[in-house]
């Protein structure tokens, strides 16, 4: 016959067993939990990601690569050229002649526009508004500029005639932030996406 030391003891062993068991439970159940939130966060952003593109074909006509991007002094009724409207203005003016539209599945906000002219090393930066979802630049915003501050004008003059790239950079409703690269260089793919 068993003595209550031992039932005791017994019960005691089966008492931290199942307590070891169910801390190991809730600890995989944390584990899990998780992970299943992870998950659920990475649907979402993907859900939601904006994908801002220059359009190629504007108003039914085809603008080449190089038809993209123009002085904006050409665009003024009073034309001057690139070197005289550097030297009146102290800066430089570029104009995008196509419109950007966000074919992502989220909305675009932050959005900025950033022209490289790879020869002369020129910069120039502009702003964009916020596009929503199939929403283009033709309603919303009628000139897309991008300035750069006191340019050489020989440089700013000869830009236009070497290799660009002008890049979108925007953000999703996270926060998180991606770019569209857009090369005059016909070799290179129109419009590559990138995420930071």
């Amino acid at each position: 016959m068993k003595t209550l030391t031992e039932f005791t003891a017994l019960g005691a062993l089966a008492t931290a067993i199942a307590a070891v068991f169910t801390a190991c439970m809730a600890y995989f159940t944390k584990q899990s939990i998780k992970e299943s939130v992870k998950q659920t966060e990475k649907i979402i952003r993907y859900e939601n990601v904006p994908v801002l593109q220059i359009e190629q074909n504007w108003s039914g006509l085809e603008y080449g690569r190089d038809q993209a991007i123009d002085f904006t002094s050409e665009k003024m009724d009073m034309i001057l050229s690139p070197a005289d409207y550097v030297h009146t203005y102290k800066r430089g003016d570029y104009e995008i002649n196509l419109p950007i539209k966000n074919i992502g599945k989220g909305p675009a906000i932050n959005c900025k526009i950033i022209v490289t002219f790879q020869h002369n090393s020129i910069t120039a930066d502009g702003s964009l508004m916020a596009l929503g979802v199939g929403e283009s630049t033709l309603r919303k915003q009628k000139r897309i500029c991008a300035t750069v501050s006191n340019p050489n004008p020989a440089n700013y003059s000869r830009s236009l005639h070497g290799q660009w790239v002008i890049t979108l950079q925007y953000s999703d409703i996270f926060g998180n932030i991606y770019y569209t690269d857009h090369h005059k260089d016909p070799n290179k793919e129109w419009g590559i996406f990138r995420e930071n």
